[in-house]
C-alpha cells in the first residue's frame, strides 16, 4: 500500500512460493521485490532490529525491509535500485 501511495503500480505474487512477493513499477523502473519484516537481534537486546541476509534471494530481486515497530520501510542497505534510492523516504 505504501508503494501505491507513492505513485507506484504494485502487483502481488499469486503464488505462495518463490523469492518475489511483489513487483513495483514506478517511473520506468520495474522491480521484483522480496518483502521482509526486520528481525529482532536477540531477546537480550530488545528493540535492536536488523535486516536479513541477501544470500537467499536472486541478485535481480530487491529486498524491502519493514521495521515491525515503527512501520518504516527501507531498501536493503546492500542492494538499492539505482535511481530509486530515496523512494521510501
Amino acid at each position: 500500500m505504501e508503494a501505491m501511495d507513492r505513485g507506484a503500480e504494485v502487483y502481488k505474487n499469486v503464488s505462495c512460493v518463490g523469492p518475489v512477493d511483489i513487483v513495483i513499477e514506478y517511473s520506468g523502473h520495474i522491480l521484483r521485490c522480496n518483502v521482509k519484516a526486520m528481525v529482532e537481534r536477540s531477546k537480550r537486546y530488545p528493540g535492536n532490529y536488523y535486516q536479513e541476509t541477501l544470500n537467499a534471494i536472486p541478485e535481480d530481486v530487491y529486498m524491502v525491509n519493514v521495521h515491525p515497530v515503527t512501520k518504516k520501510i527501507y531498501w536493503h542497505t546492500k542492494r538499492k535500485p539505482e535511481g530509486m534510492e530515496d523512494f521510501w523516504k
